[in-house]
């Protein structure tokens, strides 16, 4: 990111706070540029060998999914609601994902029967459930991108 990194960073952690999302932004390889408030069932898993391709499905797909400068939202492997949306800075193409959040409990209560007795049950449960992002609807999301539009 830009020089003015610092200034965008604390935005972007106010805004993630404020709406209880997580937001995350990857550069055209995928790579975290920037995190903010991430859920913490995505950082276990984007970090595992095993899980790290079923996310790259998802998340790792939101920069060409976005190229066409239009937002996807999509439902991850983890059962997790996310929106990507294209941002720039400083003339370079990014993508924002926001959301990874649980907007139904059947998403959540998937979640929890991998954690205690699925493919998931190897993970430590304070570290693993550290940091759950819940909302009802996408409205937390939408709020957060109207936040981020500046960046578009």
């Amino acid at each position: 990111m830009s020089p003015q990194a610092g200034k965008k960073q604390r935005k972007l952690d106010r805004v993630a706070e404020e709406n209880g999302v997580a937001i995350v932004v990857l550069d055209e390889n995928s790579q975290e540029v920037s995190v903010s408030n991430n859920n913490s069932i995505c950082s276990a898993l984007t970090a595992s060998h095993e899980f790290r391709p079923r996310c790259a499905e998802f998340c790792g797909a939101a920069f060409q999914n976005t190229r066409s400068g239009d937002t996807f939202e999509y439902e991850c492997y983890a059962g997790l609601t996310c929106k990507a949306i294209p941002v720039a800075d400083g003339g370079k193409q990014f993508v924002a994902i926001l959301g990874r959040i649980f907007t139904e409990a059947e998403q959540y209560r998937r979640a929890t029967d991998l954690a205690i007795s699925g493919d998931w049950a190897g993970f430590p449960p304070n570290e693993f459930f550290g940091n759950v992002l819940i909302a009802g609807a996408g409205s937390k999301i939408d709020n957060a991108a109207k936040e981020l539009s500046r960046f578009r």
